[in-house]
């Protein structure tokens, strides 16, 4: 449980707080994560979510010796009701596609992983940075409380009934089911590609690294996940070591296992829901 007490000590820089934005597939909160792209990337997001009649703010967190394309921050998309975190996915989605360029590398992030809360200082850099608000952009370091107080003025949070609606599993097939027979595991893993519901989730292939991709369910920035194939099926396994990545307690991980971990629910749920 996260407590006042710590949300006063996050803003205050003493911890940095990482929370999934999505419990039990619902959420309230679209999180971008800009790993490059820097301010520009950050104002075209917040632009394209202004167009669209969306309020949105962020914060750019520069790091020492990169250039200005390589740069990362977040953008946030508060909404008015909790909702089907995968409408927020999808509108994410559609975000980054209006705004993408050559070399931008933007996630949308209202899934069960841990994202870092507003405001945070970086851990790696050890400052804030900036607060960015429409065409403003507030050093945050110089004064917390201030840059607090100038998010709070201006503070909104947008309708839930303006999400798109969002994409579904790819059906399983029918044909061959004998009668009163359900969709079990062993058939949802044959029937499900493991890339492309990691995909789903947030996945991003590394560049130039084969079959590594970078993990969605945790704060990835070195291409923890791996995919492989053993005896004719796919699996895949976060190596990241302090991350608590739920894909890092297994070696196997097949299809079934990441739909669960992606929508927050245990087996018995997943069954239920994927037979209605």
């Amino acid at each position: 449980m996260v407590t006042d007490m710590m949300i006063a000590r996050h803003l205050a820089g003493a911890i940095t707080l990482a929370v999934p934005a999505a419990i039990n597939g619902r959420a309230h909160l679209l999180p971008l994560d800009i790993d490059a792209g820097g301010i520009a990337a950050i104002r075209a997001l917040i632009a394209e979510s202004t167009r669209r009649a969306q309020w949105a703010f962020g914060q750019y967190c520069p790091r020492h010796g990169l250039a200005d394309e390589d740069q990362r921050g977040y953008v946030w998309l508060p909404f008015d009701a909790i909702t089907d975190k995968d409408r927020l996915q999808a509108l994410g989605a559609q975000l980054i596609a209006a705004t993408s360029r050559l070399g931008w590398k933007v996630e949308a992030r209202a899934i069960h992983a841990v994202t870092r809360l507003p405001l945070a200082r970086h851990t790696h850099t050890g400052r804030f940075g900036d607060l960015v608000i429409g065409d403003r952009i507030i050093n945050i370091d110089q004064d917390p409380a201030g840059a607090l107080a100038a998010l709070c003025r201006v503070y909104q949070e947008n309708e839930r009934a303006g999400l798109p609606e969002p994409p579904f599993l790819k059906p399983t097939r029918t044909q061959a089911r004998p009668c009163g027979q359900g969709i079990t595991i062993a058939r949802f893993n044959a029937e499900q590609d493991l890339i492309q519901l990691l995909v789903r989730y947030g996945a991003r292939r590394a560049q130039g690294r084969g079959w590594l991709y970078l993990c969605p369910f945790h704060d990835d920035h070195h291409a923890s996940l791996s995919v492989y194939t053993c005896r004719g099926q796919q699996y895949c396994r976060c190596f990241s070591a302090h991350s608590d990545c739920p894909l890092a307690q297994h070696r196997r991980n097949d299809a079934f296992n990441v739909y669960c971990i992606g929508e927050g629910i245990d087996a018995k749920a997943a069954l239920r829901r994927l037979n209605k």
